[in-house]
């Protein structure tokens, strides 16, 4: 029998063997070099190994048999790798910025395809329909939808089909677009990085364009740092930056000094109408969604608004809402009778159209549904509903949520930074009672569900396995997550450093 001859420094002569002894030897001898990578990384301060390194042995060989070449690929998908900065890109988008020069940019159309054609005339949503199942039927008008997708074409996600919409317009005939809709997923930042990196991994796939509002003053007026332009800056989430459009406030106004609520809602109003001043190649009919940082809504709901004809506006998303972590959930009492989940709902969704004809880029207004028929605006809402139809609507019920909302997760140190920044005239303010933030009593509330004013209970999930626990992200990702994502007591968690810090 044949064997493959390896010498350091000599010619490497190969005869025909099944397996090559040298190239086991070198992919072994790779795959330590890539186990000391790591370690290293580990030891230097990075939280994070790389979570999935594809191996890719590329062997071309010649017809008889001798290996030519041999390479290794790094498909690195680490979890907090933007955190960390362990993906190095040499010419990210916000390596030279200037926030004072901020950057104009060009919306694209998405070219990625979300039907199929079934039979001669059907199409079917590509991502609710089981194809193979479909095929089989004899039947080819009929997509055969899977779980938790409705509708002929199976394009209508829980969230839609159980929430207010078919409720409210059970006979509504949806349409698909052949060119889907441009998103802009639009939100003031703080220091919510956990859930900006769920937002980016969940949702950039279907948004467009994110764009950040942040200011260097907190809804209190005190000066603070730029954290995330800062972190853009070093390459935080340098792989996704291209799709990121950041708008700066620098200013405190006097009125905000004097109006606490005026002051939590102007840095809205500035991202509505200087930031999107920054994206060119806007259509009427692209959709402006308006989140709170800590608002995430699901990649099913945002997807179907933008691939379909059909609905009306401004939509609402009924989303779960978590207290300091996913454990707990928001809860109410009703007349005695126990305690039962509290869903955060908000008006979140409106076309550009609307937005610009109706609200004057105010995109505060999105969430407040009465201030858009008040007299100052009602003259635009009449002549835009000449051709447009204009009706609130709610996506979203328990068990059917349209997102998340995770109140206050953060540290025990986030929590007091989000108490010193709330507005003046948010009673009981409790960032001014210096016993509320005190670490070990937030970190008490964290453990038995309980709010600051010591009355105010959460219910515990007791599952963590359920199916809409916790984005995705996060669920893929538990250890560098574990610290929002479970009770401070569970396994995870006891005994170990915060995280994410």
């Amino acid at each position: 029998m044949k064997i493959c001859r390896c010498w350091t420094g000599k010619k490497m002569e190969c005869y025909r063997f099944k397996f090559c002894k040298c190239v086991l030897l070198l992919i072994l001898l790779q795959t330590i070099v890539i186990l000391g990578i790591n370690l290293l990384s580990f030891l230097r301060g990075n939280n994070t190994l790389i979570r999935s390194l594809a191996l890719l042995e590329t062997f071309s060989t010649n017809s008889t048999g001798h290996v030519y070449n041999a390479s290794i690929i790094y498909l690195g998908n680490s979890t907090t790798f933007d955190r960390n900065y362990l993906e190095i890109v040499k010419n990210y988008k916000f390596k030279e910025y200037k926030t004072n020069k901020p950057r104009k940019y060009f919306i694209k159309d998405n070219q990625r395809k979300y039907f199929i054609s079934i039979g001669k005339t059907h199409m079917c949503f590509l991502q609710g329909t089981d194809i193979l199942k479909t095929r089989q039927t004899s039947n080819d008008s009929q997509c055969v939808c899977k779980p938790y997708y409705y509708g002929r074409d199976c394009g209508i996600p829980e969230a839609a089909w159980f929430g207010m919409y078919y409720k409210i317009y059970p006979n509504t005939t949806l349409r698909p677009r052949s060119v889907p809709r441009r998103v802009i997923n639009g939100l003031p930042v703080n220091h919510e990085f956990a859930m900006f990196e769920a937002r980016i991994h969940e949702l950039n796939d279907i948004v467009d364009v994110f764009l950040i509002a942040e200011s260097n003053y907190t809804a209190h007026g005190d000066h603070k740092e730029l954290l995330f332009i800062k972190r853009f800056q070093e390459g935080y989430m340098a792989r996704y930056q291209e799709k990121i459009v950041h708008v700066k406030l620098d200013y405190f106004s006097e009125r905000a000094k004097a109006d606490g609520w005026y002051a939590d809602s102007y840095i809205r109003t500035f991202m509505g109408q200087k930031g999107l001043s920054l994206i060119e190649g806007l259509r009427d009919d692209d959709l402006f969604v308006l989140s709170d940082a800590d608002e995430l809504p699901s990649k099913e709901i945002i997807t179907f608004l933008k691939v379909y004809d059909g609905y009306p506006e401004p939509i609402g998303f009924a989303m779960r809402w978590n207290i300091f972590n996913f454990h707990w959930l928001s809860s109410y009492n009703m007349f005695g009778t126990g305690s039962y989940e509290h869903l955060s709902t908000v008006y979140a969704v409106a076309t550009i159209g609307f937005l610009e004809k109706v609200l004057d880029y105010d995109a505060f207004h999105i969430r407040k549904v009465q201030a858009w028929k008040e007299e100052k605006l009602v003259t635009r809402l009449v002549e835009y509903t000449k051709d447009h139809w204009v009706q609130e609507w709610v996506a979203g019920k328990p068990g059917h949520y349209a997102g998340w909302h995770c109140s206050w997760c953060f540290s025990p140190q986030g929590i007091v930074r989000k108490l010193d920044s709330a507005q003046a005239n948010d009673k009981p303010r409790w960032g001014d009672y210096p016993s509320k933030k005190d670490h070990a009593y937030i970190l008490s509330l964290m453990t038995q569900g309980r709010w600051f004013n010591d009355i105010d209970t959460y219910l515990a999930v007791t599952n963590s396995q359920e199916r809409f626990y916790a984005p995705s992200y996060f669920l893929e990702n538990p250890q560098e997550y574990r610290s929002i994502l479970y009770h401070p007591n569970h396994p995870s968690n006891l005994g170990k450093e915060w995280k994410p810090p």
